[in-house]
């Protein structure tokens, strides 16, 4: 791939990738989220999100005098939200995933659009343009609130059962979330830098936390699922980046 694209068009996708990251997850309050489920297609927020996500990778492409950019992504972005909420009440990983590809599609085929001539951003922002730069604030980005968002849908189950035990509280959710957050956030600092037994050491730390009494055995594994599913995508995450910066 590296061959056939250049460090500039593959610093495009990056940027593309990074304003659908950003709006999906960062810029999207669980509000919005809560209210697209309940109201589908009659949510305010469905049409919202989408012209949010529309401007967004606008601004970020640099394309300006293409306006078919917005239009197609605010549209696709909205359409593809509205089958998700519709065919996906129970909101399960499959339809997370087959969510995010579908968007991902979408951005592949603008960015096949676009390489052939050169944007704004290019000219007054060489940074724009800096693949090293793009992937590696890409990466942190998908480490924190996307990649939280994917650990809870995956450990959904044992949340159930651990809220219906009264062993779960939302304090609980939310304090493993932004743990979640900063463990990743420092595995794919370590695999960049290639630190690898500093990953090592922040398992063994992690391991400290045991369970003693048997009514938490429930607990003990929605703990271990989630720290080694969290690990596991910041590892890979981070060797992937490690890759492109090669370049």
């Amino acid at each position: 791939m590296y061959s056939i694209f250049s460090s500039t068009e593959l610093a495009l996708l990056f940027r593309l990738i990074m304003a659908h990251v950003l709006t999906d997850f960062i810029f999207q309050s669980d509000k919005w989220v809560d209210d697209k489920r309940q109201k589908q297609g009659k949510s305010k927020y469905l049409y919202l999100h989408g012209c949010l996500t529309a401007i967004v990778a606008y601004i970020f492409v640099g394309y300006w005098t293409h306006l078919w950019i917005p239009i197609m992504i605010g549209t696709t972005h909205t359409l593809i939200d509205y089958l998700k909420l519709k065919f996906d009440k129970e909101a399960t990983i499959i339809g997370f995933i087959s969510d995010q590809f579908a968007h991902f599609v979408i951005i592949i085929i603008v960015w096949i659009n676009l390489i052939e001539s050169g944007g704004i951003f290019e000219k007054i922002i060489p940074m724009a343009s800096n693949l090293k730069i793009l992937s590696i604030l890409t990466g942190y980005i998908i480490c924190t609130t996307p990649l939280s968002f994917f650990v809870g849908i995956a450990t959904k189950r044992w949340q159930e059962e651990l809220k219906k035990g009264g062993n779960l509280t939302e304090n609980l959710l939310s304090g493993g979330k932004w743990i979640g957050i900063i463990e990743r956030l420092m595995i794919f600092t370590f695999v960049l830098l290639g630190k690898y037994e500093a990953i090592g050491f922040l398992i063994t730390a992690k391991s400290i936390l045991r369970f003693r009494q048997d009514t938490e055995i429930k607990q003990s594994e929605y703990v271990l699922v989630g720290t080694l599913l969290s690990y596991g995508l910041a590892i890979i995450i981070g060797l992937l980046i490690s890759q492109i910066i090669k370049v």
